[in-house]
């Protein structure tokens, strides 16, 4: 057992956690009947990125930083075709966030190991 305590969980991080499960479920959902199976594991993707940053799981700390870039990407492309940048701002504000030290403090990204939660 370890005798650190882990941090607390930025309110921030739940929010983004939240936006996570509720994508995911409608990913899921279309996916199964309008997008096909790649827009359904997409969200089962995003519904276990959501769990794991409310929980604290440090390895989808970094899930979610890379599926924040995704969409970064993909908000770029969509404010150059259909001029939609409140993704792009959404997704800058969360990548962000994401790296701030208390954020990384409570995954324990880039300390010797404290905070995050283990999968066990």
């Amino acid at each position: 057992m370890s005798d650190k305590i882990k941090p607390a969980r930025p309110i921030i991080v739940t929010i983004i956690g939240i936006l996570y499960l509720i994508t995911g479920i409608f990913a899921a959902l279309l996916g199964m009947g309008l997008i096909g199976p790649i827009g359904a594991v997409l969200g089962i993707v995003n519904i276990i990125i959501g769990i794991g940053l409310i929980v604290g799981w440090k390895p989808m700390w970094y899930l979610g930083v890379i599926f924040t870039i995704i969409d970064l990407i993909v908000s770029i492309f969509m404010v150059l075709v259909i001029i939609g940048i409140i993704p792009l701002i959404i997704n800058i504000v969360i990548l962000y966030y994401l790296f701030t030290p208390k954020v990384k403090l409570f995954f324990g990204v880039g300390t010797s190991g404290a905070g995050g939660s283990e999968i066990r």
